[in-house]
């Protein structure tokens, strides 16, 4: 993989850890602070700005990685974790499931990045 597919990778799986840690510290927060929640709100179009970065930075990383190692199933995880992403940020927003489901879908996408990296990682370019 070149340099520049594993910088994507990195930027894909450190977009996905933001995601996270933007979903579990607020709630993590108001549990602890109380009163520090209201400090705390975001745009509810923050989640649009994440996925509309998420979406192009992970294109290009699995693209890259799919030409060294030739395995779609990376490109499933990522696809089925921006799937997820997409639907809690644009289907169910401000609903309790909205948590889980936007986890669940970054989680999904930084493992599916972290796998096409490896995967670039050990196979030969052709």
């Amino acid at each position: 993989m070149s340099g520049f597919g594993r910088i994507l990778d990195r930027a894909a799986i450190g977009l996905s850890s933001l995601c996270l840690v933007h979903c579990l510290a607020p709630p993590m927060l108001l549990l602890l602070l109380p009163v520090a929640s209201l400090g705390l709100v975001l745009p509810e179009a923050f989640h649009i700005w994440m996925l509309s970065a998420a979406i192009p930075v992970s294109i290009l990383a699995l693209r890259s990685g799919h030409r060294h190692h030739r395995q779609r199933l990376p490109m499933l995880g990522a696809a089925t974790g921006l799937g997820l992403l997409g639907f809690g940020a644009l289907f169910i927003a401000n609903s309790r499931i909205e948590l889980v489901i936007t986890v669940a879908g970054a989680i999904c996408l930084a493992g599916a990045h972290v796998w096409n990296a490896r995967l670039a990682a050990r196979k030969v370019p052709n």
